[in-house]
């Protein structure tokens, strides 16, 4: 637990100083890529520290869910400005958002599937600062998972599934 509130803090903390570095201009525009490697790895080191506490990650999942739905709405998508020198940390910010929609998914899919999240990522799709593959890669993972009987979604989330993925047109696979 005491992990969690040092996550709440440096969440704070990154967003005191990212945006209210000036008292004269108190609203953030955006996180410098920096900012953005150093959260998702932090997001990433979290995710992994609590393997054994089933109910402390459900909770980092959502809130690392959460920061990403942040971001977007703040700046757009995560992506780095520096492409060329940096796409390895871009690579690892695009893996672990796939991820953690994937985690999402299995865990509270209400979370990723409904129609603020699947409007405000269908923004991002058309805009080009989503690449539709880091959805789609969870989408296919979830219904390889229901496929095999390791996971189950309610007839709701199936079908709210099915207009997202619509929606951002991924290709869904048929599931008896």
């Amino acid at each position: 637990m005491q992990d969690l509130k040092s996550y709440i803090l440096f969440i704070m903390l990154l967003a005191h100083f990212s945006c209210f570095g000036r008292i004269q201009t108190p609203v953030c525009d955006s996180l410098s890529d920096i900012e953005l490697i150093e959260l998702f790895t932090y997001m990433k080191k979290e995710e992994n520290s609590y393997m054994k506490m089933p109910v402390v990650r459900l909770q980092v999942f959502l809130n690392n869910f959460n920061t990403i739905v942040s971001i977007t709405k703040m700046q757009g998508f995560p992506s780095l400005k520096n492409e060329y020198r940096l796409r390895r940390k871009r690579d690892c910010i695009s893996f672990f958002s796939s991820v953690n929609f994937l985690h999402v998914l299995q865990t509270k899919p209400e979370v990723l599937l409904n129609f603020e999240i699947i409007n405000l990522f269908d923004d991002e799709i058309e805009s080009g600062r989503l690449d539709k593959e880091i959805v789609s890669f969870s989408f296919r993972a979830i219904q390889k998972l229901i496929s095999l009987g390791h996971a189950s979604l309610s007839q709701n989330n199936m079908e709210m599934l099915k207009v997202a993925s619509s929606e951002w047109d991924i290709g869904l696979i048929e599931i008896n």
